[in-house]
């Protein structure tokens, strides 16, 4: 049975298909222009390396968020769009999980607390652990400031948040913070591949995709702050 799992949620995009339950081949690539402009050549470029059709897909899984706004919506778009002329399910993990599920075969005895950053000095948090090889979630998604952050006990950090913000950390939580070496700070979608595999969700249809967002985009906060009203008047005047 093929899989394909896709992973935009960051600047690093990428595709991995599954046959059997064993990832056979990865595409991956930087965002040096929008994943709108690579995404569907790059999949071609998949099922071209491995001689595999796509009418041939039976599921799809795929990283909600939270991340990049523009990056999620283009990943949720293919996903429903393949989803949809295939007739196919589609099972959902969102990006915190995936940077965790990365530790699941070293089953550390420690909390993992995932942060990515969510930009103006903002972070996407949540707190996993992981028993029996299986990943366990210890506190939900949020978005917050790092100054806010209350860690009380051993955990590993991992996210591009955590370097990002390591200086505005309280001290009494840095104490109790180490990060894991080898691991990437960047959900991939080989990652979210073991993670459906292993721990397989609910699957939905095309049209009960949903984001992932746990705030408003920069759009939205400059339009509340009457930012974007200024700078169009400004334009136009």
């Amino acid at each position: 049975m093929l899989k394909l799992a896709i992973e935009t949620t960051t600047n690093f995009g990428s595709l991995s298909l599954v046959e059997n339950d064993k990832i056979i081949d990865t595409v991956s690539w930087s965002k040096a222009k929008s994943h709108s402009q690579v995404i569907t050549s790059n999949f071609l470029e998949l099922l071209a390396q491995t001689e595999k059709n796509k009418d041939d897909l039976k599921e799809l899984f795929i990283d909600i968020g939270p991340g990049s706004f523009t990056g999620n919506r283009i990943g949720l778009n293919f996903c429903a769009a393949i989803s949809y002329g295939l007739s196919i399910p589609i099972q959902t993990k969102n990006s915190l999980e995936i940077l965790a599920a990365q530790l699941i075969k070293n089953e550390p005895n420690k909390n993992i607390i995932c942060m990515q950053n969510a930009f103006n000095q903002k972070i996407y948090t949540a707190t996993y652990k992981i028993e029996n090889n299986q990943l366990q979630e210890v506190t939900a998604p949020m978005v917050c400031s790092p100054t806010s952050l209350d860690i009380q006990s051993h955990s590993y950090a991992l996210g591009n948040g955590f370097d990002l913000y390591k200086a505005l950390i309280p001290k009494n939580s840095m104490t109790f913070l180490s990060s894991f070496k080898g691991c990437d700070h960047h959900p991939k979608s080989k990652d979210l591949a073991h993670l459906c595999l292993n721990q397989s969700s609910g699957k939905i249809a095309w049209n009960q995709l949903e984001p992932l967002y746990l705030k408003a985009s920069e759009a939205e906060e400059k339009l509340k702050r009457g930012e974007l009203k200024k700078a169009l008047s400004g334009q136009y005047s």
